[in-house]
């Protein structure tokens, strides 16, 4: 009877664990942003663009959702309110209420408006943006996509988004773009 010899042990080589390594962490780096831009739902608020609200001052605003979008305390207690700013790039739920308090210059009249937002803002508001200005006693509340508002239909009046498609959503429906 003949024995064959027993075979080599296969050596493993920390070049390939190396390379094996780098190649995993490289796709991962890859593929990373696509299955962030496909899983992750953002959206964002704002108000207060150049040009806005003249006349205008706020006195207090909230968009109420999971961590609100508000004024410090100081800032209220203080009369240092921003009268502009947002939140950018939030992954949390959209808000279901947007309360903005504030006072005309012209006639130190103050007004005060809370907005249900539950069913007004579109089902996917993803890569969207909630956007308010104020037009004397009237608060009116957009939502931005990111996509033109199409030839021959009227700009956004949210000027630094005027290029895009809005919705108003209140005090009543308005779209500067086709559905179809």
């Amino acid at each position: 009877m003949s024995q064959e010899a027993p075979s080599k042990p296969k050596r493993f080589s920390i070049i390939k664990l190396i390379t094996l390594v780098a190649a995993v962490w490289a796709a991962y780096i890859f593929f990373l942003p696509f299955y962030v831009s496909l899983t992750l739902k953002s959206h964002q608020f704002s108000f207060g663009g150049p040009n806005e609200n003249e006349g205008i001052v706020i006195l207090d605003y909230n968009y109420n959702k999971r961590d609100p979008i508000a004024p410090a305390d100081w800032q209220l207690k203080e009369g240092l309110v921003p009268q502009g700013g947002g939140s950018y790039d939030t992954f949390d739920p959209p808000g279901d209420r947007l309360y903005v308090k504030w006072k005309v210059l012209a006639t130190g009249k103050e007004y005060e408006d809370t907005v249900d937002l539950k069913d007004r803002l579109p089902k996917d508001m993803n890569r969207k943006r909630i956007h308010f200005i104020i037009v004397g006693e009237k608060l009116n509340v957009y939502v931005v996509s990111k996509r033109g508002h199409g030839i021959g239909n009227p700009e956004c009046p949210v000027r630094i988004y005027r290029d895009y498609g809005c919705d108003r959503i209140y005090p009543d429906y308005w779209k500067n773009y086709n559905s179809n």
